[in-house]
């Protein structure tokens, strides 16, 4: 199958989810495993994530390749001495010397949802971008000047056990109503995305974007809400999965969720 964005006939194997950032959160994890990787929760042996060699030339993958590392790297400063959460507040602050590009975590966002669209894995086939799926693409190539209304949070866990879960959760797209407006969200070790996938203007999703609240604390920072880990929608997944399993008979159900 040709490459999907310039229909190049030698494909590569790219990531639905940058490899990189799936094998950061492991290194970051006491089990070296993640706490959910959607949407294989149960039988959970694919650790960095679907591969599909039929969406895109390496040209291409290296395109959105740049957003992806950026990511990463943003990924690699939570729980370090770069950031502060302040759970009074219920915000948190990542500080990079080098600066934060909001743009690019915004298209970074939008680039992990169109490859999970366009992917052919009957486990990713129930999400869809549908007739918005060419818009998407267009945007993350930048064949469009727009940059899409992308929020991102922080998840959080209230023990030490529940912490350790949203720091090394990795979950794929699925698609929610967020005040009216449908998005598709996704879990990026301790970061939670939220990518508008309408074309409909809204002004509160717009102003709490990436590009705008992200950035409210300066260009060298990401600044955001926190998310609490012992509130998603998820949780009766998280138990299913093989990693919460073994840790809930190694310590007798303290994983109290």
């Amino acid at each position: 199958m040709p490459c999907l964005n310039c229909g190049s006939a030698v494909t590569c194997e790219a990531h639905i989810i940058p490899k990189k950032g799936a094998r950061e959160i492991i290194k970051r994890s006491t089990r070296k495993t993640l706490s959910l990787l959607a949407p294989n929760r149960v039988h959970n042996f694919m650790q960095s994530g679907f591969v599909d060699n039929e969406i895109l030339c390496s040209r291409c993958d290296g395109v959105l390749g740049v957003y992806d590392n950026h990511a990463t790297q943003i990924l690699r400063l939570l729980g370090t001495e770069h950031e502060v959460i302040d759970r009074q507040a219920n915000r948190f602050k990542i500080t990079r010397g080098k600066g934060v590009n909001h743009e690019h975590l915004a298209l970074f966002g939008a680039a992990v949802v169109w490859r999970t669209s366009v992917s052919k894995y009957r486990e990713l086939a129930e999400f869809t971008l549908g007739n918005n799926e060419a818009w998407m693409r267009k945007i993350v190539f930048r064949q469009s000047n727009e940059i899409p209304t992308v929020l991102v949070a922080r998840l959080v866990g209230r023990t030490a056990l529940t912490h350790e879960a949203a720091m090394t959760a990795l979950m794929y797209p699925v698609r929610i109503k967020m005040r009216g407006i449908w998005v598709a969200r996704f879990y990026f070790g301790g970061l939670i995305f939220f990518v508008q996938t309408t074309r409909a203007a809204d002004a509160s999703l717009c102003a709490d974007a990436v590009t705008t609240f992200g950035r409210s604390a300066g260009p060298a920072c990401l600044a955001g809400v926190l998310y609490r880990f012992e509130e998603l929608a998820d949780l009766r997944q998280v138990r299913q999965s093989k990693h919460v399993q073994q840790v809930l008979a190694r310590r007798d159900g303290a994983f109290n969720i």
